[in-house]
């Protein structure tokens, strides 16, 4: 899970199913909301609503000036996909193997499509045009018609596809639990390059100048020449870098399973600063305004300066 800012306000879940809404003006909590499973997605907001997925199978759509329940969608099996909204349409993947298209204002389902095995494709699936793209348990990496669910291509890989993709303007990049991780025509699925790793690529990519970065679970965060797939740098984070990196300014922020938030120059691989928790960090960096904003399994939220990783505020939540 990644906080989402917006207006002033931060939202994030932890991992006891709880959402929380804090003020970043005063540093209140505004209101907090409980599902009744661990919570792994990313919030998303449109339209003063927020939605997000949960442990126990269900889709919320809450008030985001008040926490209030608007609707929910049951699909019964975990969904940790951070809901993608376009055009009035939430798209999010679920543990049950498929994938839904419903109808943002009211919960109403448009339409299902079903993979061969759960789909996790966090933090969100990815919507270029009118396509649909993401991963699934199933090893395939599916592009699908946005308005009608119907499948356009899959790219079939030897391991897993736990993350969601990230678009270029021609590629489309994803990691695989086989070690690789692929580049792929956009319009067509056919592979372009692909890059092996010393473990599995699970970490969502992200591309920024040309550049992709990508985490594996040997502990490396890799830069890669986005046309070429030619690598660039390395560097060890030393835990699990299960997050997405988030990069900003030149610099690329990353969390990892040994509690450390690192920030790496973008360009030479060399860390600017790290900062140390006493949590497991699972969560995703979110940037705004030059600060970096991250939650551990401890329900705690971390607000540390973008260039110094000096500590600006923290909220714990009252019990």
């Amino acid at each position: 899970s990644a906080p989402f800012i917006q207006d002033g306000v931060v939202y994030y879940g932890d991992e006891d199913g709880r959402v929380y809404a804090v003020d970043i003006e005063t540093r209140q909590e505004k209101w907090r909301f409980q599902t009744q499973g661990r919570f792994f997605s990313t919030p998303s907001g449109a339209q003063g609503v927020l939605y997000f997925g949960s442990g126990e199978g269900v889709v919320y759509a809450v008030d985001m000036g008040t926490g209030e329940e608007l609707w929910r969608f049951v699909t019964g099996a975990r969904v940790w996909t951070s809901p993608a909204i376009k055009d009035g349409v939430l798209f999010f993947g679920s543990f049950d193997g498929r994938f839904y298209a419903v109808e943002a204002g009211t919960g109403v389902e448009r339409w299902r499509f079903t993979a061969g095995d759960r789909i996790f494709s966090w933090p969100s699936p990815v919507i270029v045009d009118d396509t649909l793209y993401f991963g699934s348990f199933d090893k395939n990496l599916y592009a699908l018609d946005l308005r009608t669910g119907q499948e356009r291509w899959r790219f079939s890989t030897q391991g897993k596809i736990l993350e969601a993709p990230a678009a270029g303007a021609e590629l489309i990049y994803v990691g695989s639990e086989d070690h690789r991780f692929y580049a792929l025509d956009i319009m067509t699925g056919e592979k372009v390059w692909s890059f092996e790793a010393k473990g599995r690529v699970y970490t969502p990519p992200v591309i920024a100048d040309g550049t992709v970065f990508v985490g594996s679970d040997d502990g490396n965060i890799h830069s890669l020449d986005a046309e070429t797939g030619r690598q660039k740098w390395r560097f060890r984070v030393g835990g699990l870098p299960h997050a997405t990196v988030a990069v900003s300014n030149s610099t690329v922020f990353v969390a990892s399973h040994t509690g450390f938030v690192y920030a790496i120059d973008a360009e030479t691989g060399r860390d600017k600063w790290r900062f140390q928790t006493k949590k497991d960090l699972a969560s995703s960096p979110a940037i705004a305004d030059g600060k970096v904003y991250f939650g551990g399994t401890d329900s705690i939220l971390n607000v540390v300066d973008a260039q110094t990783g000096q500590t600006e505020w923290v909220f714990r939540p009252v019990p």
